[in-house]
This record gives C-alpha cells, structure tokens and sequence, in this order.
C-alpha cells in the first residue's frame, strides 16, 4: 500500500523532501514528507518509515478511525496536507501556481483518491500491468 500511495504523489507531481527530517532532527517516526514541484503544497504519509530490527514488534494504534485492517495487518491510509505559506508573492508565477491552484490540486487528488470516474482503478491496473511487464 505505501509503495501505491508514493505512486499516486509522484503521479500528482509530489517529489519526496528527503533531507529536511534529517536537517531538523525530526522524532524518529519519520514520517516521508514531499513537496510539490511548484513549491505550493506540502504533503506527508501518516505510516512511518522507521527500521525495526528483526523479531521487534512494532506498535499498533487501535484506532479504527485513522486506519483499516487489510490482509497485511493494520495500515494507515491517506495523507496530511499543508499549502506552504513560507512560498512569498515574490517567488509565485503562472508556472509555480497559487493558492487557487493548490486548491484545485487538493480537490483533483482527493476526486482521485474516491476513485471518481474510475480514475484510481485505471491507475491501479496500469501499475499492475506496469508491474507485471517487468517481472523476470
């Protein structure tokens, strides 16, 4: 699932901000965060990335609410979203957008992540297809 869900961001133009959880000793859930590539929008997935060593358990929320049960345990799904307000009217153009843009970004990823017009599904079957082709 998460490797779906950075293929999603990367399909709305999201890159991942490797750098700043290391540059600010960001907690150790280090949660992947991207930026868009117009500066405009900030986004993070809400499962961690943290390495477990081998035969540690790691911990559970048993909210139901924030996460779903799948046939691979308990995942979190969706993302969390801030439109970055440090980007001045200096630095905003047609080409890096503005905050109707970003709004606009957030509506079609969210009409996306519904499925609306069956646009997740054709995306899904094409990384399946994608996947499929690939294998040896």
């Amino acid at each position: 699932m998460q490797l779906f869900q950075e293929a999603i961001l990367a399909r709305f133009g999201f890159v991942q901000d490797k750098y700043s959880a290391s540059a600010f000793n960001f907690p150790a859930e280090n949660k992947p965060q991207y930026i868009h590539v117009t500066g405009t929008v900030f986004l993070q997935l809400p499962y961690s990335k943290r390495k477990f060593a081998s035969g540690q358990q790691r911990r559970r929320r048993n909210s139901t609410s924030s996460s779903t049960q799948s046939l691979f345990g308990e995942e979190r799904i969706g993302y969390n979203w801030a439109y970055n307000t440090m980007l001045t009217k200096t630095w905003r153009s047609s080409a890096t957008g503005d905050e109707k843009f970003a709004d606009r970004l957030l509506k079609d990823l969210n009409d996306f992540c519904s499925n609306k017009d069956n646009r997740l599904l054709n995306f899904w079957e094409s990384c399946l297809d994608k996947m499929h082709s690939s294998a040896p």
